[in-house]
Parts: C-alpha cells; structure tokens; sequence
C-alpha cells in the first residue's frame, strides 16, 4: 500500500490531501496554520462507496516547517488509519544524508503546483506519487522516536501531538468527503441520495452515523415508506434501528419490529410507547475539555479550578439501561423530561455512584417520574436559581461534592481515628491504601446518611462545603505533594482485593443475543476455563490484574452458557478516541481453543465495533489510575508495603493531624458545613456514631479499638450501678 499525495501551498501554510492507493481507500484532508504550529482536518476510514466514517484530527509541534510539514502530515494519516509501514531495500550508493532528504523532500512537495520562494524551501520536487521509504532513513526515523520495529514492520510512535476526535455526523461526513473528491474522484459519496427524508428520520439524534444516514436515505418507494415509520415509533431510536443488522433486516422485510425494540432498548411497551413521544436528541458533546483542568463558577459566583471531573454526557445505550432499570410510568414522554433525565443521569448520578457506591437508581428513584420536580430540588439544594441550573453548574456542583467528602474524609475522619489510637497508647499503623479508601467510605455515609434524595442531600452538602473553602484552607493548613497523590492513588483499591480488577466495560447485548460479559476476577476466568477447557483461567490472571489484558465471555443471556473467550489488548493511548482506536482483539477462541462459532464471531464484531465508535461506555479512569497503581507497586504485593510505609499520615492527610487545635478548627468548619445531628456535636468524636468510622479504627488498631470500646462500657456501668442502688434519702 502506497499514499498518494496532493500539497498545494497557500499565504500562511498550506492544504494536503492524502489517500492510498487502493480500490476503497482510507484518506485524509489538512490544513497546515504555519503560525500556529498546527495541522488539522479530518480523517475518512473506506466507505465502499457510501459514506465514509470522519474524525476531526489535529497535530501540533513545536515547529512546523514548508519541508518538514508533509513529515507531519504523513505521520497524522499513518497514525490515525493505524496503518504500518514496510522497508524496501536501501539502493546502493546512497548516503542515509541523500535518503533522509528525499523522503523530506517528497513529503514536503509532491506536486510542482508551487512557486518562488515557497519552492525553494520545499527543495526538489520527486516526480512520484508515492512515499519510498528505505532502510536507512527508517533507521534515521527510529532514532528520533518516530517509528518502532516489530519483526519486519515499522509502526508509527503515538504522541500526544496527535488527537483524533469522536466520529462527526454523517450528514457533515458527507460534505467532508464531498470536498476530498474534488482532489480524488474515487472518494465520491453515493450519488441520488435523499438526503433529507434521512435528516427527518433521524431528528432525534444528535450525532447520527454514516451508515444510520445512508440507509435512511438510499432507500427507495415502499422500502423508504416503512423506514420512515420504524424510526417514528421511537425518533431517539432511530439510529439504533438502522444500526442493528437484525432490527433492519426486520424492517426490511416488514416483519414485526416491537418486538426486537423491547429486547434491544430492555424497556417495557408502556415504557417503549411513552419514549416513542421523544424527538429531543441527547447533547453528544463533553461538558469539559478532555484532559484540561475543569473550571466554573459554583453558587456564589466563585470561579475555581476542581481537582476532578465528569464527561456529562451519556450515550443512548446507557441511558436505555437505567430507564429500564425504572418503573414503566416513570419513563420521560415529553422532551423537556427527557433531557433532565439525562442531565441527572450523566451530571450527578453516575458520577456519584463511581465516586460513592451508590447505585444510580437510588438517585434516579427520587424523582418518582416527576423529572421537573427532581430538577427543581436539585438546584435549590445546590443553591441555584431553576433557570440557571443547567447541566454544567450540575456537574460543577456534583464535583463539590465529591471534593467536599474527600476533604472530610482527610481533615475529619482520619484525624479522628489517628487521635483516638494514639490516647490509648498504641502505635499508629503504616498508611494504607485501605484505610484512607474507608476513611472515605465512612465520610460518604455521614454526610448522606439514608436519605431519600441522596443527590439533593450531596449538592446541599457542596453547596456549604463551597462556601468554607477558604475557611477550611486556614483551619486545617492543607499542604500538597507528591506524597498525597501517591497515597491518594491507593485509596479505591481494597473493593478489588487480591484477584480482582477494574472492567473495561460493561456486559454487551449483542442483536443475535448473545452477551459479551467482562470476567471480573479470578473465579469468573477459571470458570471460564471449566467451561471451555482452556488455559486463560491459569495463564492469564496475572495479566488480567495487572492491565494488560481484558477478557471477556461470550455467553447466553443468563450466564449459564459460554461460546467463547475473548481476550483485548491494553487500553493505551494519549487521549480517550486513541484509546478507543488502538484496542484490538488479541485472540478469540472456542472450547478446546477452537474457532468460534459465526454467532460468537459476530457478538464479538459487533461488540468490539460500538466500542471503538464510542458508542459504549468505557470505565477509562478507572483502568488506567489502576495501570499506575500497578505500576508503582510492581511486584505485585511486594513494593506496596515499602511504598506506603515510606509515606506519613500527615503528607497523606495534608495537615498537621497530631495538632489538638488543627483538629478542632477543622470540626468547627465542619459543623456548619453537615449540619443535622452531626453537626450538633461538640467534638469530633461524634462520628463515631456511624459503624464505618469505628469500623475503620477496628481495622487500623483492633487493640486500641478494644481499649475504645471498654472506654465507653465504664460510665454506662457507673450509670447503671447508681440507678440500682440509689443513694439514701
């Protein structure tokens, strides 16, 4: 395979076209800003004369020149199809200086399109349409980090220079590729298509795919009609119907279609009928920059950096899953619900059951169908006018209080505990992972309690919390440092114990039926292994619950059966899509390591496909926080204890814990701040009220735990006695 090159230089920069030499190719189309230091466009993956799926792309470095920027635009379009790259033999009588400059030279001008000085600098034009890489100049290549040899294959080193963003829709798709066949004919879209019965079928849906879009709009007569009336009996589900091959073969042949649409979505009739009157599509882009730090004003106007984040948004599959998880009358049927629903669901519910374990349907269930209600509570627990409560300042407020526990959890509860071991005169045990993960847990139940409305108690939690930062700052004297994160990176780890891990995903209905479930432990794979009589319950734990691995069963719907073992390579990358982009699968294999079965193949194609569009949800900061956690305490169980104990509690606390007055300012912020029955205690001490915060001294010091609690039996025993034997009158 060949790229085939067009550069045509301009005032400030230039534009590159580039494809393959093949029949369906891959392509790509630039800009290069030389001001900017930054090449940008779009990318198309082979459309076999459809529409093609396009990504937006951008490079950045540090300088961009005329005869280096086909360099840089060869190695976007080399990365982002994740092609490799081939080595010729080297002619003789060429020094790698010669090599090195062709290859340069080529890239930086293929075509004698430009002039004057811009050709100059460009160097000699090479009078052939394709890239020659020899062997010296891979070398070269090597050498500067660009490329890396496996066997006989050089592939493209990935660097954060690179982002290729989420698929765009394909009705702008189809103007991309419009635009690339002006300069290669052979990328032409399809011609006669109904562009907008195809934009009123799929309405309802934000993003919409290439393929959702030509089969709506390459449909002809009676086949068009009856497409129209499936994406009408549900406008959001729309894409789904022209995305599932079985539920569009159903439409085809004018068979029953509710049937699947109840399967497919999980939702009852009664639920399916009242989304049917939905044509609002979900919002499909993140609330905040990937990677960039998340900033916004909170109730009181106070613009501030948080130190985490959310994404805001879900995609439909997910949002399908927790609507069925719900009473069928509870379901939105107007657009205004719909969207609160989503916006509760992707700004503070989820968010709170990954940082809180608790699970979305609590938080969901308080609406009770009432879905203004619910968001109306929300913003007045957050302090919000109902107007300006939107998805963002939920987020934001949601973030708080994930903060606000954490905080508690460090300046409270653990200082508590530490106090409480060293009075009864035993040693403070060694910071673990473990403990602070339960000083957070324990933080988390007393300040949401039993309450009904978890998320309103949270947001009004955030909302106090918000207010006494600056105060908190003062009476605690919180420091930072690499020591906090270090011992922060463990707090989240004891629920996986010793042979469990973090999932990629979740479970995957395939439209045949079958489920592909991640095996979440070292039981599950060895069943696996029982089942299927093959090596991945013994030879791959290890590299399961390091990372570098995800497996996966490929089952029936109740888990009784598996067809086939799945095993995908470790999420790596330097950006969400780059990630999604690189997972691969490793192998797939049947009982006795057999091939499987077409059905299995097919679960397992389809599953692997609405990962990498993006169309599932992917538990990335878990996995790779605990790629860094393996990381640093590799061998596995071996340097943790070094690590960890190489760490005080004061750095992982972040204040001087061992101060009587510290702890005190902080109970005095904390106070105001929880209020309740909490809140009206004197002392810290009151927390001890909840089980897991004695719980967690229990664990840190079962004897000072043991002198605590013979403590606290001693004046009720006083009390007791003299009730019993009242002093003469």
């Amino acid at each position: 395979m060949k790229i085939v090159t067009e550069f045509r230089p301009r005032e400030g920069g230039a534009d590159i076209w580039m494809r393959t030499d093949t029949s369906d190719p891959p392509w790509m189309m630039l800009r290069w800003e030389e001001a900017r230091n930054k090449v940008s466009g779009f990318a198309g993956s082979p459309s076999a004369g459809s529409i093609a799926k396009v990504r937006p792309v951008t490079f950045t470095a540090r300088e961009i020149e005329l005869n280096t920027v086909g360099t840089c635009a060869a190695w976007c379009f080399v990365q982002a199809h994740g092609l490799s790259i081939h080595s010729p033999e080297a002619p003789a009588g060429r020094s790698l200086n010669q090599q090195v400059q062709t290859w340069e030279a080529f890239l930086g001008a293929t075509t004698p399109r430009s002039a004057g000085k811009a050709q100059a600098k460009a160097g000699p034009a090479v009078q052939d349409d394709t890239i020659v890489l020899e062997a010296a100049a891979l070398d070269w290549l090597q050498r500067q980090g660009r490329i890396r040899k496996r066997q006989a294959e050089f592939l493209p080193v990935r660097t954060p220079l690179l982002k290729v963003g989420l698929p765009v829709s394909g009705f702008e798709a189809m103007k991309i590729q419009a635009a690339a066949a002006k300069i290669f004919p052979v990328l032409a879209p399809p011609a006669g298509l109904d562009i907008e019965a195809a934009r009123a079928a799929l309405a309802a849906v934000a993003r919409p795919s290439s393929h959702a879009v030509v089969w709506y709009a390459s449909a002809t007569g009676e086949t068009a009609r009856d497409r129209r009336q499936a994406a009408a009996i549900a406008p959001v589900l729309a894409e789904m119907i022209a995305e599932n091959p079985t539920i569009a073969r159903t439409v085809d042949e004018r068979l029953e279609l509710q049937p699947l649409l109840l399967e497919r979505s999980g939702l009852t009739k009664a639920g399916l009928k009242r989304l049917g009157k939905v044509t609002e599509s979900l919002p499909a882009a993140r609330l905040f920059e990937e990677g960039a730090a998340v900033r916004g004003e909170d109730a009181l106007g106070v613009n501030r950096q948080r130190r985490f984040t959310v994404s805001g948004t879900v995609s439909l599959d997910v949002a399908l899953r927790h609507l069925a998880a719900l009473p069928p009358d509870r379901v939105p049927q107007e657009n205004a619900d719909w969207l609160i629903f989503h916006d509760v669901l992707a700004a503070c519910a989820i968010p709170i059951e990954n940082a809180f374990e608790i699970p979305v349907a609590r938080t969901l269930g308080a609406a009770k169908g009432d879905w203004k209600s619910l968001h109306a509570t929300l913003a007045r627990a957050a302090d919000f006018p109902v107007d300006r409560f939107d998805r963002r300042a939920m987020a934001l407020t949601t973030i708080d209080a994930i903060e606000a526990v954490e905080d508690f959890a460090r300046s409270v509860i653990l200082p508590q505990c530490l106090a409480s071991i060293v009075e009864t005169g035993e040693p403070v045990p060694e910071v673990s992972g473990e403990h602070v993960h339960a000083a957070f847990v324990a933080a988390t139940k007393i300040m949401t309690g039993d309450a009904k409305n978890v998320a309103a108690t949270a947001l009004e939690a955030a909302r106090r919390y918000a207010s006494r930062i600056p105060a908190l700052m003062a009476a605690t004297g919180f420091e930072g440092g690499e020591e906090i994160a270090a011992a922060h990176l463990a707090d989240r780890w004891a629920r996986y114990g010793t042979e469990a891990f973090p999932l990629l995903t979740g479970e995957f209905t395939a439209a045949n039926g079958l489920v592909v479930r991640p095996l979440p432990d070292f039981d599950a794979m060895r069943l696996e292994s029982e089942r299927l009589g093959h090596c991945v319950g013994r030879m791959y734990l290890g590299k399961a619950r390091q990372g570098n691995c995800h497996i996966y069963s490929v089952q029936s719907g109740d888990g009784s059966i598996s067809h086939s073992t799945i095993e995908l390579s470790r999420l790596s990358g330097t950006s969400a899509e780059e990630e999604l982009a690189n997972i691969v699968v490793i192998q797939h294999r049947a009982r006795q390591n057999r091939s499987p079965s077409e059905e299995a193949e097919a679960a397992c194609a389809e599953f692997l496909r609405m990962l990498k569009d993006g169309l599932l949800p992917v538990n990335r900061e878990e996995v790779l926080a605990w790629h860094e956690y393996i990381r640093q305490s590799t061998p596995l169980g071996q340097q943790t204890a070094r690590r960890t104990s190489a760490v005080s509690w004061k750095s992982v606390i972040g204040m001087d814990w061992e101060a009587a007055d510290r702890r005190a300012n902080a109970w005095t912020e904390w106070r105001f701040i929880l209020g309740g029955a909490y809140g009206r205690g004197e002392t810290p001490e009151v927390i001890y009220r909840c089980p897991e915060a004695r719980n967690l001294v229990a664990s840190m010091s079962p004897k000072a735990a043991a002198i605590l609690i013979e403590r606290a039996r001693a004046p009720r025993a006083e009390v007791a006695e003299e009730a019993a034997d009242p002093a003469p009158m």
